[in-house]
This record gives structure tokens, C-alpha cells and sequence, in this order.
């Protein structure tokens, strides 16, 4: 119950008022009741608070994305990947906004980083494969699909299917 949640997040950054995780919590509880512009101001407070989380810039990055800033999300997750380039979330979700922002070749150089990262992550290969489909690499497109359906990606057997099969 995130409602709930949220009050219990509330009462206790009443108390703890210099609380980031708590402010950090509330704004995860915040998107799963679609309150966006909330639970961006709780990410920017656990943020003002402690610098060093790398995933309060990646959720906060992940909220604005959701809203259609994409822009301003990339800023975030870029700022997540400089803090911990080892952790593949924030790439996958730089990924996600490059496509929607249909900076096609970004999304594969952000993709390819994040399949140098973790090689048995189907979604760095599916969402790459489209990429490539967009910039009129469908053989290319084909074999990311090939792999990331090899590795359990439902996503990715619908496109290969639709694009590559004969």
C-alpha cells in the first residue's frame, strides 16, 4: 500500500527531517501513486541532503523520463553512470530516453556500454537492436535481437519475428 507508505515516509522525515533516505523513500512510494512532480521534489530534497547515492539521481532521472523530460533525465543518469560506471540500471535507462528521444546512435553507444557491463542482460540487446533497426541496420538489429531472445527476451523474439525471420 504506497499510500500508506508514503504517510509512514512523512511522519518520519517529521522527525528526522534531514533524513535523505527518507525523502528518497517517499519519492519512490510517491511514483507508484502518480504523484511525478512530489515525488521529483523528494529525489531533488534526498539529494540537497546527500550527493554520494548515485540511485537517488537515477530514480529522479527515471521520474523525469516518465514525464516526458528526457532531456533533463539524461542529465541525471549521466550523472549516476560518472558515480558508480559499474551498475547497469541508470545505462538502461539513458538508453530508454535516447530512443524516445530518437538519438538513435546514442542509444546504441549507451546500449553497447551497458551489454560491456552485465553480457547476459537481454533488455541491453533488445533496446539495442531497435536502435540499430532505426538507423537502417537491420542485419545488425537481427543479430542483437537473435541474442537478447537467446537470453529470455520476449520483446525481442516479437521484433525478430517480425523483422528477421523469413
Amino acid at each position: 500500500d504506497y499510500k500508506d507508505a508514503m504517510e509512514d515516509f512523512t511522519r518520519g522525515i517529521q522527525y528526522n527531517p534531514d533524513s535523505a533516505e527518507g525523502y528518497y523513500n517517499r519519492g519512490l512510494a510517491r511514483i507508484n501513486l502518480n504523484d511525478f512532480q512530489g515525488s521529483v521534489a523528494d529525489f531533488n530534497q534526498a539529494i540537497k541532503l546527500d550527493t554520494s547515492r548515485s540511485e537517488y539521481y537515477d530514480s529522479r532521472g527515471a521520474t523525469k523520463a516518465a514525464t516526458g523530460y528526457y532531456e533533463d533525465a539524461i542529465y541525471d543518469f549521466d550523472i549516476a553512470i560518472r558515480m558508480q560506471p559499474g551498475n547497469i540500471d541508470p545505462y538502461l535507462n539513458k538508453g530508454l530516453a535516447e530512443l524516445y528521444l530518437k538519438n538513435y546512435q546514442q542509444a546504441v553507444e549507451v546500449y553497447s556500454a551497458a551489454a560491456g557491463i552485465d553480457s547476459t542482460n537481454s533488455e541491453s540487446f533488445a533496446n539495442r537492436g531497435v536502435a540499430e533497426q532505426y538507423l537502417g541496420k537491420l542485419s545488425t538489429a537481427c543479430e542483437d535481437w537473435l541474442k537478447a531472445l537467446s537470453l529470455g527476451s520476449e520483446k525481442a523474439k516479437t521484433y525478430f519475428q517480425k523483422y528477421c525471420s523469413p
